[in-house]
């Protein structure tokens, strides 16, 4: 099967799966559909009436500030893992006199592909350690609030190729990530998958963005091993299930993107991928690790909607692969042209 044509095989199945139990809800359960039909009227109205509190969700939010090195964050050793303290956020800088501020951290292994993990959510984070089970050749690094998601992974893959952070709740997924490669080497490492524990409210879709992306991203082994032959690491790639272009809701993102990319974001022709969820080069990861972008102090967690720094990082990404001679494209376009997967 082509490469492409598994990919829209792909999108079809889980559609399919998506309408299959739709209609089984109205046949097993027509009484609780009725109810669910008068409950989305109410929502509905509900939801007008607070339109006011929604709207604060999406505000533009202007830049704050920028660290100028790295004493505001630091490590400390926890049992296997380790747990980031950062100033202001969930701890003093009295707390981080006597924590790790410098290191490069290695997983004793000679794997050569690395998978990043946010997992906020249990049942999804589960869902992923599923996918990941014929992954046995590639490290995994993962960050989340709750010890009890770290260690899961600790017991369901060898100790030896996971490396845990534990983070407060700060910076959705992407803070996490771009602390992570702060402190790991990455010399090692070709090629990366980076995941997180998707569950908008607000999308309404009981999970079909985050199966999907999960899908097309490790959803099968042989099909991401075929991915990285195909893509050298000669230069900052990431490719994600779809792309935008970076103007998209650009009225909530005016602020950071201006400040980010030094210059009119209008003038940026480049694409990005939505929810930051995506496979590339270690080009890439070195590229986002020596921009030192984890200093920038970013807005505390209240549940926006869009218009935060790590909104406008999320479509930094794409502009920094695209400007640094490497690019950020949907998985199916990159494989277009591929020839037959054996």
């Amino acid at each position: 099967m082509l490469l492409r044509g598994y990919f829209e095989v792909l999108r079809l199945t889980i559609q399919f799966q998506e309408y299959k139990s739709k209609t089984d809800f109205i046949i097993n359960h027509p009484w609780r559909l009725l109810l669910l039909a008068f409950f989305k009227i109410f929502r509905r109205f509900h939801n007008y009436l607070n339109r006011g509190a929604i709207s604060k969700l999406v505000v533009s939010n202007k830049p704050t500030g920028l660290y100028n090195d790295d004493l505001f964050l630091g490590l400390k050793k926890e049992n296997d893992s380790y747990r980031f303290l950062i100033e202001d956020v969930n701890c003093t800088s009295g707390d981080l006199q006597d924590t790790i501020c410098t290191t490069q951290l290695r997983l004793n292994t000679k794997n050569s592909k690395v998978v990043f993990i946010h997992a906020f959510y249990h049942e999804e984070a589960a869902y992923i350690y599923d996918k990941l089970k014929d992954f046995t050749d590639y490290d995994i690094v993962i960050t989340s609030p709750h010890c009890e998601i770290i260690e899961e992974a600790k017991k369901r893959f060898s100790t030896e190729r996971v490396l845990g952070f534990i983070t407060p709740n700060h910076g959705r997924d992407v803070m996490p990530f771009l602390m992570s490669l702060k402190f790991i080497e990455l010399n090692n490492y070709s090629h990366f998958v980076k995941l997180h524990t998707k569950k908008s409210k607000h999308l309404r879709d009981k999970g079909r963005w985050f199966k999907l992306n999960v899908e097309f991203l490790i959803g099968n082994k042989g099909i991401t091993d075929k991915i990285f032959s195909l893509m050298p690491d000669d230069g900052p790639k990431i490719f994600g299930e779809s792309v935008l272009e970076i103007s998209d809701h650009l009225e909530n993102n005016i602020h950071w993107l201006s400040y980010l990319l030094g210059d009119d974001p209008m003038q940026a022709h480049s694409k990005f991928i939505p929810g930051t969820m995506f496979l590339g080069t270690g080009n890439f990861l070195k590229l986002v690790k020596a921009m030192n972008l984890h200093r920038h102090k970013i807005e505390k967690e209240a549940g926006q909607l869009d218009g935060c720094c790590v909104h406008a990082l999320e479509r930094y990404f794409g502009y920094l692969a695209t400007k640094h001679s490497g690019c950020c494209e949907s998985l199916e376009n990159f494989v277009k042209d591929e020839e037959t997967v054996k």
